[in-house]
């Protein structure tokens, strides 16, 4: 389904294209027909990112504009320049390459960037964490990207986040720094916002909210301590992170101390304590040396968790491990040799005890065959509990996908979930098949792509932060459960479970990352839902059309309905249709400064709908 509004069509409202989406569409030509746009990557606070290609040779590459309504903006203007110009001649490969800035003949300004194929660091700890060693792996990489712009007179980037980093592959040893659009020059030139307050709450240093000097001493040591809170971040994981505030009174308090890294593993701590000192004095003096502390790290100890204060036990080839057993007995005879008493002087009037019998060396006793010790063979692995083990690691690792895992371990049972796509799925069923007839369990797996099911891991995560809660609630289509065709119209039918008024918001979340305001809107700016009360919902949109099942994309999408006892604040559903993944940042900003009363949550409930071509 493609959502937004059909204006010629009277009669109905049909999901056709999202307003106030982006500028340039697929297929638009730029910069004298040199690149083709193919799809919209990102919107930020001054520019779009867009994957185009080079039509003449056929490269990818990732181009950033000036949104219109900065264009006109010198200050603005003068960024974007200066973050070409210096960032260009940054050649570090943990560093995404800026290649040209150019502007086109209507006077719109271009910045032409390397195109990387590559999950977030932050969607990728939405579902796993990272090992000590890959934490320590990926601050080297990073630091020494940020090294490396430091040279070509960048001050600090300023916004070091899990967002702006980007895994190729989903590894860290590739890992990419992006969007140093905030950056601050190292000549003193002006910030995206000036001297105010740049980045975000979660992993902004004591300097960046006014300590220590404020804003005008935000330099690498700034970055040192937002890698400290992104390492953190990393090792604890499942969307995870140090509680650092989430409002400026609290954000101020919290970087006043080093915070509590009592969850991270504890091979990783005193490099973080180093990174997260308040005082920028005492953090390492620079990305470099951060970098050799970082590599004094025993890798091996840090894989395997040892204590930091113990002598680290390094694996040694096995020609080392026997030489040096041979070694140690040379070194034991030695020693045992040299600590043997010797003779004891005669004592006047005393009678010496007769010699004991001198010790004869003797050839080593060989037990017989009879007796002899033999090396057992290595275990024999069951071949079910091998399955059993990768089809629970295949359950963990599938990118974008969603279980009930623990079914598994029961033997047998019903996996329920979602996977990406057609392979995964494939994937899942081919290491089922090696579990044995009663072992097998029962997959019933539907195919939600991208970025649809990303949606749906945040509203997972809604739950999970207690922003939101199961119950209370009853949401079903007036329909059923059977397949929407185009034409269709969009009914549902929602039930209050509480004894008191809800204030209701239903939204449709599409295939193509979208979602529709159904209610409230323009045309109904409320949607209360009295006690046990139960309501359908019809009529939406300018005039009170009738919202309709659009044209393809078709398969699984979902309607949500959020229930809260007080209106939410913020502006979350001022368009009819605009970036699902925007209103769920904005819709999260609005529940976390709410303040139900404790015995009137939020609630939210999901109905998946399916749409197919008649």
């Amino acid at each position: 389904m493609t959502p937004g509004a059909s204006e010629s069509d009277q009669d109905r409202t049909v999901i056709a294209g999202p307003h106030g989406g982006p500028t340039l569409g697929p297929g638009t030509k730029i910069l004298n027909d040199t690149y083709i746009i193919e799809r919209c990557l990102g919107k930020g606070g001054m520019g779009e990112v867009y994957e185009a290609e080079h039509i003449e040779l056929g490269s990818k590459r990732a181009i950033k504009i000036i949104l219109p309504e900065y264009a006109r903006n010198t200050q603005y203007v003068a960024l974007f320049i200066e973050e070409a110009r210096k960032l260009s001649r940054v050649t570090n490969d943990a560093i995404v390459r800026y290649f040209e800035f150019s502007r086109d003949q209507t006077g719109a300004r271009y910045l032409v960037m390397e195109f990387v194929d590559g999950e977030s660091l932050s969607s990728i700890l939405d579902r796993r964490c990272l090992t000590p060693a890959e934490v320590v792996e990926l601050l080297v990489r990073l630091a020494q990207g940020l090294a490396a712009a430091y040279d070509q007179g960048i001050k600090a980037h300023r916004d070091i986040s899990p967002a702006n980093i980007l895994l190729p592959q989903g590894r860290v040893d590739l890992a990419k720094v992006i969007d140093f659009g905030i950056a601050k020059s190292a000549d003193g030139g002006m910030t995206l916002i000036g001297s105010d307050f740049a980045g975000k709450y979660s992993y902004v240093s004591p300097e960046q909210v006014g300590l220590f000097g404020g804003p005008e001493k935000v330099d690498e040591k700034s970055d040192i301590y937002s890698l400290g809170l992104l390492a953190a971040a990393a090792a604890i994981g499942f969307g995870k992170r140090l509680d650092m505030g989430s409002e400026p009174a609290s954000v101020t308090i919290a970087r006043q101390k080093v915070p509590d890294l009592s969850g991270i593993d504890v091979e990783l701590r005193p490099l973080l304590t180093r990174m997260l000192q308040p005082n920028p004095q005492d953090r390492p003096v620079s990305m470099r040396a951060l970098i050799e502390e970082a590599r004094h790290l025993d890798p091996q100890r840090v894989e395997s968790g040892a204590d930091p204060k113990l002598p680290s036990k390094r694996r040694l080839p096995i020609w080392q491990l026997a030489s040096g057993l041979v070694g140690v007995a040379v070194a034991g005879a030695v020693a045992a040799f040299l600590l043997l008493p010797g003779p004891t002087p005669a004592t006047p009037g005393k009678q010496e005890p007769p010699l004991k019998p001198a010790i004869t060396l003797q050839p080593p006793v060989v037990a017989p065959p009879s007796e002899q010790v033999t090396v057992p063979p290595p275990a024999v692995v069951d071949p079910a509990e091998a399955a059993l083990a990768e089809l629970n690691d295949a359950l963990k690792n599938l990118d974008c996908a969603s279980f009930r895992p623990e079914t598994v371990s029961q033997g047998g049972g019903r996996i329920i979930g979602h996977v990406a796509s057609d392979e995964d799925k494939a994937k899942l069923v081919a290491i089922a098949a090696k579990l044995p007839a009663d072992q097998r369990p029962d997959l019933r797996v539907e195919i939600i792509p991208p970025p649809l099911c990303r949606l749906i891991h945040d509203f997972r995560h809604l739950r999970t932060e207690g922003l939101l809660r199961d119950g209370g609630i009853e949401l079903r289509m007036a329909q059923g459960v059977t397949p929407l065709h185009p034409g269709d119209p969009i009914a549902v039918e929602v039930k209050s479970l509480t004894a008191y008024p809800m204030n209701l918001r239903i939204d449709y979340f599409t295939l193509t990352g979208d979602v529709l305001h159904m209610w409230p809107n323009a045309d109904s700016p409320t949607a209360v839902l009295a006690a046990g009360e139960a309501h359908k919902f019809l009529n939406s949109g300018p005039g009170n059309k009738i919202w309709q099942i659009g044209g393809a994309p078709f398969g699984t999408e979902f309607i949500t309905v959020i229930a809260t006892a007080q209106p939410l604040g913020g502006n979350t559903t001022a368009r009819a249709v605009e970036p699902a993944a925007n209103y769920l940042s904005a819709l999260k900003d609005a529940l976390r400064h709410a303040s139900p009363p404790v015995d009137q949550p939020n609630f939210v409930a999901t109905v998946y709908i399916h749409t197919a071509e008649k």
